[in-house]
């Protein structure tokens, strides 16, 4: 799905009014100075489960840039507090887990889980709940047709186009190349060995 100028500066245009639906949607004593509320940040990661050793990764990498973040002075000026919650490796669980984020601990922010099926079923409720919605990991867009959702992703607006393996091939082609993992193939991978995970060709590719 190719990603016109115009959705661009479409998208551009309403994460600016997501960012002011945070920033005054909230009760005046809720927002800047010393005795402000925090801003509620909600999602959730596997922590359990088949995926747990990634969402663990997820997790302290999340509570890292909270941290952080809180040092400098918060977002908005105020500080920022993370809730996570466990959703044991199933869509299921998060969509569930999603609506309670929602309805019950009334967090300001949703932030996306890890996985595609756990996505997409968090999605549908931040998409029933019209809320802003900030995702990491979907690798094709196509699967997003939520307007208010906006990927964090490093590879640009059409992650399946990225070409990614073009780092693998650098490492490859160097004197010493990282040694694998024992669970890794006996030699470094090229991008002729690894997994394209649905990218699209480009013209001249096999």
């Amino acid at each position: 799905m190719s990603i016109t100028r115009f959705q661009q500066q479409r998208r551009t245009l309403l994460a600016a009014a997501g960012t002011l639906m945070l920033a005054y949607g909230l009760p005046v004593h809720a927002q800047g100075g010393g005795g402000a509320e925090p801003i509620r940040v909600g999602g959730t990661l596997p922590l359990t489960g088949p995926l747990a050793p990634v969402g663990g990764i997820h997790k302290v990498a999340a509570e890292v840039f909270v941290d952080a973040l809180n040092k400098r002075g918060g977002l908005l000026g105020r500080k920022v507090e993370l809730m996570l919650l466990d959703d044991q490796s199933q869509p299921g669980n998060a969509r569930t887990l999603y609506e309670r984020l929602i309805t019950r601990e009334k967090v300001d922010l949703l932030m996306g889980p890890y996985g595609t099926s756990s996505i997409i079923a968090a999605m549908g409720v931040a998409q029933r709940f019209n809320k802003l919605f900030i995702q990491s990991s979907l690798g094709d867009p196509s699967l997003a047709p939520y307007e208010m959702q906006f990927p964090a992703l490093p590879l640009g607006p059409e992650p399946r186009l990225a070409d990614t393996e073009v780092l693998l091939d650098a490492y490859a082609s160097t004197t010493t190349p990282p040694r694998p993992s024992p669970s890794s193939p006996a030699s470094f991978p090229r991008r002729s060995t690894w997994p394209r995970a649905g990218r699209r060709s480009r013209p001249g590719e096999a």
